[in-house]
């Protein structure tokens, strides 16, 4: 469980570095502004204010009123506890590009609040954030939400047709020592963040699902249509010497065709060779990068 939680410090870690340096995920000149719908359960009403109140002073969003969303609920008679597989029919129904769903759920004897970002044109889950509830701080809470959704914005304007969907099952290291349980920890959550910048790519973190028992709460992604064409993507990753790595990665396309990936670099600069790897894999995916540089001096401080 240390290693567990070592490795999401590590993630969030990632984010808030990568955030830091980049701003948050803008929509490209031109484009028309995301419309977000929020919707929560009636016991968190107040922390969906204060989260509407925040988002609306990003030009890239615009929310929607929550006048036209309890009007949709109760034409459809339907409630956040019961939302389920409607939400993406929800969505379409209030011209939404994404929606925001915060709901309280019981985990380990102790109330959490779960917030999900979901695509309504890929029918997906694009991140989701776990917080102790009530939070003790509302902007240490709105911050967490921000951070971790505000870079999938653009996402929530690619259609079906022009997504890849990747399964990340794991990068796994051949021996198994404490060191490299943390490694291969920090490099699978390394290349699944590096991916999930990449516009078109959309990323299944199957290795988080399967640690996690509330994630079964975010909805069945096994069975979503979406997935069952995905590209599935593991590996191995072994130390060469003392401070440099070797990974190995095979991607296997829809089709069942698989393709051997391989990259080195140092132990202390993931996000080098996440990098490097994440270019060839798009390669093979007949998409170019969007460019993203990753602040080192930033990550390592």
């Amino acid at each position: 469980m240390k290693i567990i939680c070592i490795s999401m410090f590590f993630f969030n870690l990632l984010f808030a570095n990568f955030a830091s340096c980049h701003g948050d995920g803008n929509i490209p000149s031109g484009e028309a502004p995301v419309k977000i719908a929020i919707i929560a359960d009636e016991s968190l009403r107040e922390y969906a204010d204060i989260l509407t109140v925040e988002l609306s002073k990003d030009k890239d969003l615009v929310l929607l009123e929550r006048s036209k969303i309890d009007k949709i609920f109760k034409e459809q008679q339907i409630s956040v506890e019961n939302l389920g597989a409607k939400s993406i029919e929800l969505g379409k129904l209030l011209g939404a590009d994404g929606l925001i769903i915060l709901k309280k759920i019981n985990f380990d004897k102790k109330e959490f609040v779960v917030s999900r970002l979901v695509a309504v044109n890929t029918g997906v889950i694009l991140g989701a954030t776990f917080q102790p509830f009530p939070p003790e701080k509302s902007d240490e809470w709105l911050k967490g939400i921000q951070t971790r959704f505000l870079l999938l914005l653009p996402k929530l304007k690619v259609q079906s047709k022009d997504s890849v969907p990747i399964s990340i099952l794991n990068i796994r290291a051949p021996i198994d020592t404490s060191e490299l349980k943390l490694l291969e920890k920090e490099f699978t959550l390394a290349l699944a963040f590096r991916l999930v910048q990449e516009k078109e790519i959309f990323v299944l973190e199957r290795w988080k699902m399967e640690k996690l028992d509330w994630e079964k709460d975010l909805g069945s992604a096994e069975n979503n249509p979406f997935w069952t064409g995905s590209y599935l993507l593991d590996g191995s990753i072994e130390l060469v010497g003392d401070d440099s790595i070797k990974v190995v990665v095979r991607l296997r396309k829809p089709s069942g065709e698989e393709l051997r990936l391989e990259e080195t670099g140092k132990k202390d600069k993931l996000n080098e060779v996440t990098d490097r790897l994440t270019k060839k894999i798009l390669q093979e995916l007949g998409k170019s990068s969007e460019n993203i540089s990753w602040d080192t001096k930033a990550e390592a401080e």
